[in-house]
């Protein structure tokens, strides 16, 4: 089983905690908490899925997959953020995966994280997320950019709730 967390629950965020959490426990996958921006915040999404709320440093060592849904301009200064509390807690990003949902911005903005040890990776889903209420369409197109290991689950992932075309990548 797959644990997956979700930092950052906007839109993009959101719609991905509920497509995973929907996929149901036999599915290989389960979602084990989400992480707000504001971690002194209340976050709704983590009681409607009946996960924990976690700190960007436990949700990073306690998932196997962390998705981290940040707005474009804040995705490197939210990914050092992450690697310093990581570092911080004491535990260790190896063997863990560390994913953006930006379309615009390659894998160096993940740099810090994957200095830790963690797998890194980009997988964006290609629609249109106006509010927090969107859902994952069915059929949509999937972007994913990763080590062929990583690239792999995120396929899977994606292919997983309906039928989804995804388009792998390079990483350089």
């Amino acid at each position: 089983m797959i644990g997956i967390g979700v930092w950052g629950p906007g839109r993009v965020g959101t719609a991905i905690a509920r497509s995973v959490a929907a996929l149901g426990s036999n599915s290989g996958y389960r979602m084990v908490g989400v992480s707000p921006r504001d971690i002194g915040g209340r976050c709704p999404l983590a009681r409607d899925l009946d996960v924990p709320t976690m700190t960007p440093a436990e949700l990073v060592t306690t998932a196997d997959l962390t998705v981290l849904a940040a707005p474009d301009d804040a995705l490197a200064e939210a990914a050092t953020a992450l690697a310093a509390q990581v570092i911080a807690s004491g535990h260790s990003a190896a063997d863990r995966s560390v994913v953006h949902c930006s379309g615009a911005l390659d894998l160096s903005v993940l740099a810090s994280v994957g200095a830790l040890g963690a797998a890194i990776g980009a997988w964006h889903p290609l629609q249109a997320f106006p509010t927090t209420g969107s859902p994952v369409r069915p059929g949509i197109t999937w972007a994913v950019t990763a080590s062929p290991e990583l690239a792999a689950t995120l396929t899977e992932l994606s292919l997983a709730p309906v039928s989804y075309t995804h388009l792998t990548l390079p990483t350089n």
